[in-house]
């Protein structure tokens, strides 16, 4: 299988000088997370998601809702992109391809062929491909081969900064939050801490309140509405209902809500190029 069976062809693109407002319309339109930044024919960068809520004011900003967008729409793509940034060949083997996505931390790998960008291929195609031809592997293959149990976990009451740290020092992005008997509470992503945390532009840093960002509880942020499996679920299945929730993590929980585990789509992508080298 090659990347050109498994990317999509149609791309939306941003150029350097788009303001931040137009790229995040622009994503929410389209419903995509990442954007291959043109200049003319040629890939000279990409904004991310994870660039945006970076860029935007935090939580507890003292501005408003119109003071945020007239920003937004005089601060140039150009400040917050990615770049330079990994491509890949639509030639490329697939399993190939995802040893290379694995290593990046933007969740896709544009695709150029001949110095033209050609499709895009992000983490959830990726899966998608993988679930697609892995069958019927992936119904035997269960969740508690590839799950990570030695967690890294908060409580609602804990800080949204020591999320953070936690994040940071273990090179993942997301955290179960649990109660004192470990039982699931919520989920807290990397996303939802960069939304949360102070702006890095200098136009947004200034109307933060570090007082409040320092006091914010993770209860405030997390999502509680938590779509989880157990051990014994296949992958599979698994992989699909991230592919129809558009997630990045499953908690692995027992009958009695306890957590025992987290799977992510880059474990699942990570399976399932073990099982094409196998």
């Amino acid at each position: 299988m090659q990347v050109a069976d498994m990317m999509r062809k149609t791309v939306i693109t941003a150029t350097a000088d788009m303001s931040l407002a137009q790229a995040q319309q622009r994503m929410h339109e389209h419903r995509v997370r990442h954007l291959p930044v043109m200049a003319r024919t040629q890939l000279i960068g990409l904004l991310t998601d994870r660039d945006l809520r970076d860029a935007l004011p935090s939580t507890v900003t003292t501005l408003g809702q119109d003071d945020i967008a007239q920003h937004l729409d005089t601060i140039a793509v150009e400040a917050c992109m990615t770049a330079p940034v990994r491509t890949i060949s639509s030639k490329a083997d697939a399993v190939e391809a995802a040893r290379q996505l694995l290593q990046t931390h933007y969740g896709c790998l544009p695709v150029v062929d001949h110095e033209h960008l050609v499709g895009i291929v992000t983490e959830l195609d990726m899966l998608r491909g993988f679930l697609a031809a892995a069958v019927p592997a992936g119904d035997y293959l269960t969740v508690k081969d590839y799950m990570h149990t030695n967690l890294r976990t908060v409580t609602p009451e804990d800080f949204v900064h020591t999320a953070r740290e936690r994040m940071q020092e273990a090179r993942i992005r997301h955290l179960p939050v649990v109660t004192p008997e470990q039982k699931l509470a919520g989920i807290i992503s990397d996303r939802d801490v960069r939304q949360a945390n102070a702006s890095r532009l200098p136009q947004f840093a200034a109307y933060e309140a570090p007082e409040q960002l320092q006091a914010l509880p993770v209860q405030r942020i997390m999502t509680t509405q938590v779509l989880t499996v157990q051990r014994d679920t296949p992958v599979a299945d698994a992989g699909q209902r991230l592919l129809e929730q558009r997630l990045g993590c499953l908690p692995v929980i027992r009958a009695d809500n306890v957590v025992e585990g987290i799977i992510t789509v880059t474990d699942l992508i990570s399976a399932y190029v073990q099982l094409y080298q196998a």
